[in-house]
């Protein structure tokens, strides 16, 4: 599904590692600037994005319309990266 190397180190890697969260920016479609969005509205890691998905039931386009309400200032492209990243990690873990 993806075809980033940051998609495939987090897809591989537990949510948690050595008892520490993932970061917002570990994900695919996910930098500096959107870390920074998300974190200003209360989302710093990983598994709280995760949470938001299975929230939306998985739903594609629940989470995209949230993850571009909470970091404006990405794209389709990447917020689609994002989805697939936790989409991919759901179904390798859960």
């Amino acid at each position: 599904m993806g075809d980033t190397e940051k998609h495939r180190n987090f897809v591989r890697e537990p949510m948690f590692r050595r008892g520490n969260p993932k970061s917002v920016d570990e994900l695919a479609g996910i930098g500096a600037k959107a870390k920074a969005q998300l974190q200003d509205n209360g989302l710093t890691h990983a598994h709280m994005l995760l949470g938001q998905l299975l929230v939306f039931d998985r739903s594609e386009r629940m989470f995209l319309d949230f993850l571009a309400d909470k970091a404006p200032c990405l794209n389709s492209h990447h917020t689609k990266a994002c989805y697939n990243c936790l989409t991919e990690w759901c179904n390798l873990n859960l």
